[in-house]
């Protein structure tokens, strides 16, 4: 969450308590709203965060400083410039406005000392850090706003500095008291009168200053009352309820101090959902932290990782969406030179008839009605004829029809097969890439997928069966004409990737106490099923869809049913897309196959992940979050794919 005013006034005192009197010695820019300034004090590294990125505006503390680059911009050298060896006095901020003042004592060119003031404006898109040296006047800025920006309040060197308008709106301590004095519902009252009806959520921010949405839905929430209600619409004890709750919840925002901040969680097993300075009510848990910088870098770190998995997740399925794409065009393309030439067999046919009735066929003649022969009893056929030529050569041109038809028809069978081959490998490695849950999982799939383009060629963009070779001009087709007399080059893999441990397989434990494996990629998927299990270990798959392996490693003992039932539901879970969930109902049952893995094999030549298998017995299941269950260690004698 964006940091209220509420949050803002504490964390200043925070920052004044860790690095006050803290000299700067280090500072860099390495994006391009982020500053990075690294302070010591007698025997102790302090490393401060300050940004003016309007999407994440923040200001705190963190354990290590990011890579600088080898040009540092501008603002950066200006900073180095005006702070480089300065004494940090002090973090202010003003009532409750989301404002941080770093105020700076340093030496002029003269020798003398000086005021200068870094301030950072935490204000969404109109963030921004501006410099200001002791006469209140912008050195400058990290973002300038001239007068095309904004007519009321310009941000641009030599300009006087002016503090951001404030909102008309009552203290914190001011609502305390009046809440204490019974005056506040008035003043509600009053609010309705002037701007017509509105959410109690809404009424509650455009009356108290500094706070923000999710503090004032734990207002209500600690009253038992819904946030979009009106003012008007509460009765006595609902507004007695909800003057107790402002009460309990401004007494601790207007405190002196705080020691504890907080992380809130959705999912305790997933990453935090917000933050704040008070343990706030809504939020199905929270996890108390030492300061408000720890709680925020977690979260941010927690969302920039998140961000970067999008990202990397984004770019992987575009360009798997690109050949998808092309698969489905070639597939229509396929099928339809299957549908125009399905019937060769005719040209031959007539060609043989033209051949056994050449003394009936007169110069001149465009048609002709034989006996088909070829039918019981024989049926007349109509053979349409070219009267500008002989009847052999109307015959031989029956012929010709019959054989590049006849090609056409195996060619585009065969292609067909092997697209549609290909269109189920990448919706697995669709499955896959959506259901990867960090970083490594996503660089592992992206391997697997290049080496696939780099083992099969593009596929041929004109999709001309019968006027062009498709045997090598097709992904999913080695390439081996383009290898022949090339000498092969040895590839050196670099030291980092060969340091890199890969991942293994994701490992729960049912509630029976057995180990349920499943692969991350389709390689691992190999791994597991064909090399991991044993063949008294139940192997489970979606029906007829692309997904994942999952292995039940049974220790020889029969199976028990929760145990069928907790895997195939974990099967179902990393077997379908985010989408197909939502299109589906999270709750919709799904036929998983499972059986010994004795009973799975691979055919020869097949894709990594493909594979068939006999004696199954099907289950219809609704997927299940594996979070749920108990994670397994794995074995350290144990190595993966």
């Amino acid at each position: 969450m964006p940091l209220d005013g509420i949050s803002v006034r504490f964390l200043g005192q925070e920052l004044t308590t860790e690095l006050k009197d803290a000299r700067v010695d280090r500072i860099s820019q390495p994006h391009r709203f982020d500053i990075y300034m690294q302070l010591r004090q007698p025997g102790i590294t302090k490393r401060l965060l300050l940004s003016g990125n309007p999407s994440e505006p923040r200001a705190h503390l963190v354990e290590r400083l990011p890579q600088s680059p080898a040009q540092p911009p501008m603002f950066c050298m200006l900073l180095r410039k005006h702070l480089s060896g300065a004494r940090l006095q002090g973090v202010e901020t003003i009532d409750y406005e989301r404002l941080l003042i770093f105020r700076f004592q340093t030496l002029n060119e003269f020798g003398d000392l000086e005021e200068k003031r870094l301030i950072v404006e935490i204000m969404g898109r109109h963030s921004n850090i501006i410099l200001v040296n002791n006469e209140h006047r912008i050195i400058d800025a990290i973002t300038h706003v001239d007068d095309q920006v904004s007519r009321m309040r310009e941000v641009l060197p030599a300009r006087p500095y002016t503090y951001p308008p404030q909102q008309q709106k009552t203290a914190p301590d001011l609502v305390l008291n009046q809440v204490q004095d019974n005056t506040w519902r008035a003043l509600l009252t009053r609010d309705i009168e002037i701007n017509g009806r509105q959410p109690l959520i809404r009424q509650l921010l455009n009356y108290i200053a500094g706070v923000s949405p999710q503090f004032c839905e734990s207002v209500c929430a600690r009253a038992n009352l819904d946030p979009d209600q009106c003012w008007s619409e509460l009765s006595d004890n609902e507004q007695h309820r909800l003057g107790i709750s402002l009460i309990y919840w401004l007494t601790m925002a207007t405190a002196d101090t705080n020691s504890q901040s907080y992380l809130f969680y959705m999912d305790p097993k997933r990453m935090p959902k917000d933050f704040h300075t008070l343990p706030l009510e809504q939020y199905n848990c929270h996890r108390a932290v030492d300061s408000l910088s720890h709680a925020m870098e977690v979260f941010y770190t927690n969302r920039e990782q998140e961000n970067h998995l999008r990202q990397i997740r984004q770019d992987l399925l575009r360009k798997l969406n690109r050949h998808q794409q092309h698969l489905g065009k070639l597939m229509s393309i396929y099928r339809k030179d299957i549908q125009s030439s399905r019937n060769y067999e005719n040209n031959k046919i007539m060609g043989d008839l033209i051949f056994a009735n050449l003394w009936q066929i007169k110069d001149g003649m465009d048609e002709i009605t034989v006996d088909n022969l070829y039918e019981q009893p024989p049926q007349p056929l109509t053979i349409p004829l070219n009267p500008d030529r002989s009847a052999t050569y109307n015959a031989q041109q029956y012929y010709k029809r019959y054989n590049k038809n006849k090609t056409k028809f195996e060619n585009a069978t065969l292609f067909a097969k092997q697209t549609a081959e290909d269109i189920d490998y990448l919706d697995t490695l669709h499955t896959l890439i959506i259901n990867a849950e960090n970083a490594a999982e996503i660089r592992s799939l992206k391997d697997e997928f290049t080496r696939a383009l780099e083992s099969r060629s593009v596929s041929n963009k004109t999709g001309e069966t019968g006027n062009a070779d498709h045997s090598n001009k097709k992904f999913g087709k080695k390439n081996q004409s383009s290898n022949k007399g090339k000498k092969r080059k040895s590839k050196q893999t670099p030291k980092s990737k060969q340091l890199d441990r890969p991942l293994g397989p994701r490992r729960y434990q049912s509630s029976d106490g057995l180990t349920i494996l499943v692969g991350r990629n389709n390689k691992q998927n190999d791994q597991l099923t064909l090399k991991t299990a044993q063949k008294d270990d139940l192997w489970f798959h979606l029906q007829k869809a692309p997904g994942t392996h999952v292995i039940v490693q049974s220790a020889g003992r029969p199976v028990p049913e929760r145990t069928i039932e907790e895997a195939a539901g974990i099967t179902a879970w990393f077997s379908r897309s985010e989408k197909k969930r939502e299109t589906a109902g999270i709750g919709a049952a799904v036929p998983v196959d499972y059986c010994p893995a004795g009973h799975v094999r691979k055919p020869k030549g097949a894709r990594p992940g493909m594979v068939i298998y006999d004696n199954y017995s099907t289950v219809f299941i609704k997927p299940l979050d594996p979070e749920y269950l108990q994670p397994s260690d794995p074995p350290e004698s144990e190595s993966y794919l």
